[in-house]
């Protein structure tokens, strides 16, 4: 196995993925507004400064703390963090930049049905569908004969 320059990419994007996706699980289930603006701190409502958003390390530094209020922030970011990081390591053992790029994507969307199903009970139409749609295309290439048979499997 090589490490070409776009593993380590995936490698270095992991934990800022992570830390996006467990955003988007706090955040979606409440209806609150994903990406708008910079990141601020929940409890005082301060823009988070660009040293405290470095993943891994940032809320290790800051002993998962508010640089400005000191309100903890508790560790579930971090575990976010590193559970996108997680995810991109076995795509090292898969040749490719594309497939390689679609393994993580698969990799994250899980992550973060799991993230959303283990504390909300939740799974997002617009997550699942797509998958089940990527799932089909998928068996339609590789063995054609199995695609009615997975979308039955898929409808039920």
């Amino acid at each position: 196995m090589s490490i070409t320059p776009w593993h380590i990419y995936l490698l270095a994007i992991g934990p800022f993925v992570g830390s996006f996706l467990g955003l988007v699980a706090h955040r979606w289930p409440k209806g609150e507004p994903v990406a708008v603006g910079r990141s601020r701190c929940d409890t005082c409502g301060k823009p988070l400064h660009p040293l405290d958003m470095i993943p891994l390390i940032s809320a290790l530094a800051r002993r998962f703390r508010c640089r400005y209020c000191g309100a903890y922030f508790g560790v579930a970011p971090w575990l976010w963090e590193i559970a996108g990081l997680a995810v991109v390591i076995p795509v090292l053992w898969v040749a490719g930049p594309v497939l390689a790029l679609l393994t993580a994507g698969l990799g994250w969307a899980l992550l973060l049905l799991a993230g959303l199903d283990a504390r909300h009970f939740w799974l997002p139409d617009m997550i699942t569908l797509p998958l089940i749609a990527g799932g089909l295309i998928y068996t339609y290439s590789v063995s054609p004969q199995d695609v009615p048979g997975n979308a039955v499997g898929a409808a039920v």
